[in-house]
This record gives C-alpha cells, sequence and structure tokens, in this order.
C-alpha cells in the first residue's frame, strides 16, 4: 500500500489516511482510522515518530490545554479530548501532520515534554515561594531562561487567581483593554485562554500571538502557575477572571466530570475541551465594545 522508510514518506503516508480515510475504514471516524494505523504500524517498517511529545507541544500552542502528566494519556487520545471523533478531529489530525517536526526520540536532545516542564516551573515557583531552599527534581527540566523568568515573577505576584493578570500583560506586550481569561480544570486537563480589546477594539485571542518570540516560553510560565495557583476544589469549573480599569473579578461555573474515566479508551460521546472554551466566548464576542 505505502512504501515507509523515512520521516517524510511517513508523513505522506499519514496524510493519504487522513485525506480519504473513508477509503481506508470506510467511514470517517478518527478512532477507526487509529486502529487502522495502529495494525498497520505493526507490520510496517516506520521511522520512529515521538507522536506523544509532538502531538502534546502542537495541542499546547493550538487550543492552549496541558495535561497534568506525560503518562495519563497518548497524543492521538488527546485529539480526541480537544476536537471529538468525526471530521473537525481527522482534519485538525492532518492539520497536524503538516505542521510537526516529525523528530524521532532518539534524535531529540531535549525529549522533556510540556508537561514536564510545566511541572518542573510549577515547582520551582514553590521552592522559592516556600523559601526552604528546597527544588524537586522535575525542575532541573526547566531552563535556565524559564526559571529566571519565573523568578521575576514570583516576587511581583501573589497566589491568587487575580496574579495571572499580569503574566499574560506580559504575553500580551501591547496595549490593551477589557481582559478575559478562561481557566478550565479537569481531572486530567488544564485549558488557558484568553480574550482581549486591541486600543482600536477589536477582539483578539491568545492564539493570535504564537508567532511572537518568546511565546511558548512565556504560555509555558502561564500554565505552570496557574497550576500552582489553582484550588483543589475547583476540579470540573471553569474559572472566569475579568480585568477591565483596574478591576479584577472571579467567577467560577462547576462541570460535570467529562473525563471522569480511562482516558485511553476514546470514548467518543465526550464533549470536546475546545467546545467549553467556543461557548464560553460566543457572548462575550458578541457584546460591543464600549471603552
Amino acid at each position: 500500500m505505502f512504501k515507509v522508510d523515512s520521516k517524510e514518506s511517513l508523513r505522506s503516508a499519514l496524510l493519504k489516511l487522513t485525506e480519504r480515510p473513508g477509503l481506508f475504514v470506510g467511514i470517517n471516524r478518527l478512532d477507526y482510522l487509529e486502529n487502522f494505523y495502529a495494525g498497520w504500524s505493526l507490520v510496517t517498517p516506520i521511522y520512529p515518530w515521538n507522536s506523544d511529545y509532538e502531538i502534546q507541544k502542537w495541542i499546547f500552542l493550538k487550543e492552549s490545554v496541558s495535561i497534568a502528566n506525560a503518562a495519563t494519556i497518548h497524543g492521538r487520545s488527546l485529539i480526541f479530548r480537544c476536537y471529538g471523533n468525526r471530521m473537525d478531529a481527522i482534519n485538525k489530525f492532518k492539520e497536524l501532520l503538516e505542521d510537526v517536526e516529525f523528530n524521532s526520540y532518539d534524535d531529540k536532545k531535549d525529549v522533556s515534554n510540556v508537561s514536564v516542564q510545566i511541572f518542573g516551573l510549577r515547582s520551582f515557583f514553590e521552592s522559592i515561594i516556600e523559601e526552604d531552599g528546597y527544588i524537586c527534581p522535575f525542575a532541573t527540566w526547566a531552563s535556565v531562561a524559564l526559571k529566571q523568568a519565573a523568578n521575576e515573577l514570583v516576587v511581583k505576584v501573589q497566589n491568587t487567581y487575580e496574579s495571572i493578570i499580569p503574566i499574560i500583560s506580559r504575553i500580551i506586550s501591547e496595549p490593551h483593554d477589557d481582559l478575559w481569561v478562561y481557566l478550565h480544570y479537569e481531572r486530567y486537563y488544564l485549558s488557558v485562554r484568553f480574550l482581549y480589546h486591541t486600543t482600536n477594539g477589536e477582539w483578539r485571542e491568545n492564539t493570535s500571538l504564537i508567532d511572537e518570540e518568546n511565546y511558548f516560553q512565556n504560555l509555558l510560565i502561564l500554565h505552570a502557575y496557574v497550576a500552582f495557583v489553582r484550588k483543589q476544589e475547583h476540579e470540573h469549573h471553569i474559572i472566569t477572571l475579568h480585568y477591565t480599569k483596574g478591576i479584577s473579578t472571579v467567577s467560577c461555573k462547576e462541570l460535570a466530570d467529562i473525563v471522569g474515566h480511562d482516558v485511553s479508551n476514546n470514548h467518543v460521546n465526550d464533549i470536546p475541551l475546545c467546545n467549553s472554551y467556543a461557548d464560553w466566548k460566543e457572548p462575550l464576542m458578541s457584546t460591543p465594545f464600549t471603552s
């Protein structure tokens, strides 16, 4: 069917699967496509691809979603959770295949994934604030530059949800107004999104900043700090922060436990995390802006 002997031929083969999924699995469902790919890979000499790392990093940048532990969920299962199971998910997987670098595990000098870097930064925050001299071994995974940035931030902010605002303002790095922040906590996931008005009254989202310098590092710090200030009773909640005219307000909405089962089984009826964000932002963006 396909000859796969390099990273690029693997990419081409996977793209063919996503372009015509019905041809290979009979129906446009990502779980069927995933099963086909899993079986096919057992008998095909595929060039090693560290897909979990690449998928997790891609979704972290595209959807600002991180996971609590790299061992809790596989990369393609994370696509199910963010995009569902049918054509939307298949199209997102195709987009990912076109974007990712297809690094192999052995080729990567730094094999630490997004969740490990976030945990390292979070433990670094804790070691600074507690001032007991203890730094969790995972903190060594964070780069010197990230640790320095975290050190600068921790002396300026407190252990509260409102203290996330100056970190986001640092990420935006341009004049803005009427900032809304979306924090979605689940058992395995953390989603951090924000909306703001530019000086001319236009809406912008944090995803529009992806191509800016240091965005990945700044997003790591934001996720690490949000995980650090998280209150335990706010699991399965959406926290909304609103900052306007120098005043911060915080509200909380409880959610059903939509991932309170084995996430490796690809349950197709779960509500995608991105849908929750879309429902959250729709009424905000339909409200006229008044300066």
